[in-house]
């Protein structure tokens, strides 16, 4: 399995840009698994932030994200 070190900055960084990918009101109707996913990826965002979580996979078969210091 992939891993992929970034810094705290930046995993915060893919996170927002990854979650602004996903429909979540406007034009396009969200989907029930687009409004998982936000909620998911809002709390993986707060627990990034928070300092609770170092490692984390955006994707099932995707590389794992190891936040550094």
């Amino acid at each position: 399995m992939a891993k992929i070190f970034i810094k705290r900055k930046e995993a915060i960084r893919l996170l927002i840009r990854t979650r602004s990918t996903i429909p979540d009101g406007g034009r396009v109707p969200p989907t029930d698994s687009d409004n998982a996913k936000v909620a998911a990826l809002d709390r993986l965002l707060l627990d990034v932030r928070a300092g609770r979580t170092d490692e984390f996979r955006l994707d099932e078969d995707g590389p794992r994200i190891v936040i550094t210091n």
